[in-house]
């Protein structure tokens, strides 16, 4: 009998031990594919990530919007947006201090060459500055007239303003707003408006009564690779010739008293 029930423990005693150490194996199992399937899921969403942009390179190198990498499993799908070509326009983000940022008012042609054809038509012009505190001191700039190659010609230069302008109404709420209509009556097709803040950065933007012309583009392409997908922007504005303008638009510059 106690032989018996000798063995009759040890069984118990070995089934409770394969117990635990099956429910331990069967643990760290579940960890070890768990830690293996997030180890995967970054991978594919670096390579998603990769994919994207190189749909954005591949658009700029070829104008074409549907990207296949040398891995079939690879690809991305870019779409195009027109930045303005509404009644408000507004800067990609905020503006740092003492840097200006450009709001075209003349269009261009599709090789980025200015069309002089294309201009804001408007009799109303509304600057819109972030409300901060301390808030921050605008500078703006505003060109008419054409230019000529790399240089301004028959453009005349107007000094802004300090402090902002009392609020009329037309910029959203927590925005401060500075109305440049009367600058529009100085005659001359509108080139350029150049807003830089002082003193802290800002986000800033247009609005009128008419549609600005097109600022550029944004470019936006969603990536994919084992079905993990992943989207980017880039914006592409007109650009300006920038060392030409930057003393006239800057802070210390002829804009001071």
């Amino acid at each position: 009998m106690n032989r018996t029930k000798q063995k009759g423990q040890i069984a118990i005693m070995v089934l409770v031990i394969s117990a635990v150490a099956l429910t331990l194996g069967l643990s760290m199992s579940r960890k070890t594919t768990v830690e293996t399937r997030v180890d995967t899921d970054e991978t594919n969403l670096r390579k998603a990530f990769d994919a994207a942009e190189s749909g954005v390179e591949y658009y700029l190198g070829t104008g074409r919007t549907d990207y296949v990498g040398s891995d079939p499993k690879s690809e991305a799908r870019v779409s195009i947006e027109t930045l303005g070509g509404g009644s408000t326009i507004a800067s990609n983000g905020a503006v740092l201090a003492g840097l200006p940022t450009y709001f075209w008012l003349v269009g261009h042609n599709v090789d980025w060459t200015i069309n002089y054809g294309d201009y804001y038509r408007g009799a109303d012009l509304y600057v819109c500055v972030e409300e901060k505190i301390p808030q921050p001191m605008v500078y703006a700039t505003y060109f008419w007239g054409e230019f000529s190659g790399s240089n301004l010609v028959n453009v005349d230069l107007r000094r802004g303003w300090r402090t902002p302008a009392d609020r009329g109404g037309a910029c959203k709420v927590g925005y401060q707003e500075v109305d440049l209509a009367n600058w529009l009556d100085l005659g001359g097709r509108p080139l350029l408006l150049a807003v830089t803040p002082v003193g802290g950065s800002a986000r800033i933007y247009l609005v009128g009564d008419s549609a600005f012309p097109s600022q550029g583009s944004k470019i936006s392409s969603e990536g994919t690779y084992e079905m993990v997908r992943r989207k980017i922007s880039v914006e592409r504005r007109f650009d300006i010739a920038g060392f030409m303008l930057e003393p006239l638009v800057a802070a210390n510059g002829v804009l001071s008293e």
